[in-house]
């Protein structure tokens, strides 16, 4: 009987000597350095990799003390994040702020990427408001693994854009809107956000866009030039009819805004014979190489109500547009040819 009581008894004071160890290493902090260091818990990971790297990394003072703790507390669950985390907290005080999910609160960027510019100006904006830097940018969105994942991930992004001729493959691919994005994100992260965001704007013309005589990509590579060449709905629908009678006949688009991209121009630069002459595919202005054909890819990131304009346009006996840009940007509709001629030397002189 004396030895039970007394095996007991050693046991009770093992037991709290154990008790007291592990609550001196819960309180007690592995220095007095109050240095924030970010420690960061992927998704997915265990309680024990969690702790064995925490005692890696100097931010608690015994790991078994941590894992005894977790294990009597059956509510406990780290979550996963980012931390500031100082060696001077001590081990209870480190756990707790993992279970209570206390993650560095990231600040926010708000970035608004406008309706009808081109994928560069993208590029530069996004440099602008990220620590990258254009060509960095432009080098993911060339990327052939990378775009070989969207098309993919993508239902309405195929190998189109892989054509040798076509200057940025995704093009018209990333829809502008106005974003919220983490300052830390990556490229790819934003890219892709722009990309889903078209996927949800013309989720709602799925079918329309699998009825249409033409691909999604040329749906947008024309949708891109209605963009430039209208103003509002009702312009873009005439002027969507109007391409697509010109397609039906076998005529050229002869639109300017793709001449401009295919020499690499910007609006309101003087045109020259040499640059209506480009053989470029983007080049609609030589009907010789583009008679009955839609510019190879998009010109410019167009808004969903282009791309609706193709879907759904206004039908007319028009055959041809002016444009007055260098006054209030009315739009004149003609006939005939010679109905063109004439509104344009009204103009031009």
């Amino acid at each position: 009987m004396k030895k039970t009581i007394l095996t007991l008894t050693i046991i009770l004071l093992s037991l709290g000597v154990i008790g007291v160890g592990v609550f001196f290493f819960l309180l007690t902090p592995v220095n007095n350095n109050e240095d924030l260091t970010k420690f960061t818990v992927e998704e997915g990971s265990s309680t024990r990799s969690v702790i064995t790297t925490l005692k890696e990394e100097d931010l608690i003072r015994c790991e078994y003390a941590a894992l005894i703790y977790v294990k009597f507390n059956s509510n406990y669950n780290i979550k996963a994040g980012t931390y500031e985390l100082s060696s001077s907290y001590g081990t209870m005080k480190t756990l707790k702020l993992l279970n209570e999910g206390n993650t560095i609160e990231k600040k926010g960027v708000t970035v608004t990427f406008i309706e009808g510019k081109r994928l560069t100006y993208y590029a530069d904006v996004i440099s602008e408001n990220f620590a990258y830097t254009s060509s960095e940018v432009l080098a993911v969105l060339s990327d052939k693994a990378y775009l070989n994942e969207l098309i993919n991930e993508y239902w309405f992004i195929t190998d189109e854009i892989l054509n040798e001729n076509i200057l940025y493959p995704l093009e018209g691919y990333l829809y502008p809107d106005t974003y919220n994005f983490d300052t830390d994100s990556s490229i790819k992260t934003i890219i892709n956000k722009l990309i889903y965001t078209l996927g949800t704007k013309i989720e709602p013309y799925k079918e329309e866009i699998a009825n249409s005589n033409y691909t999604f990509h040329e749906i947008l590579s024309l949708a891109s030039d209605v963009e430039i060449e209208g103003n509002n709905e009702v312009d873009r629908k005439l002027i969507a009819g109007i391409f697509l009678r010109r397609l039906d006949i076998g005529m050229a688009l002869g639109s300017d805004v793709t001449t401009y991209y295919a020499v690499q121009k910007n609006m309101g630069e003087k045109l020259y014979q040499v640059d209506l002459n480009s053989t470029s595919l983007y080049n609609t202005r030589n009907s010789s190489v583009m008679a009955g054909k839609i510019n190879v890819g998009p010109i410019c990131n167009p808004s969903i109500m282009s791309i609706v304009a193709v879907l759904e346009p206004t039908s007319s006996d028009y055959l041809y547009f002016y444009a007055d840009y260098l006054g209030d940007n009315t739009i004149y509709y003609s006939e005939t040819y010679a109905e063109h001629i004439a509104t344009v030397a009204r103009f031009e002189g």
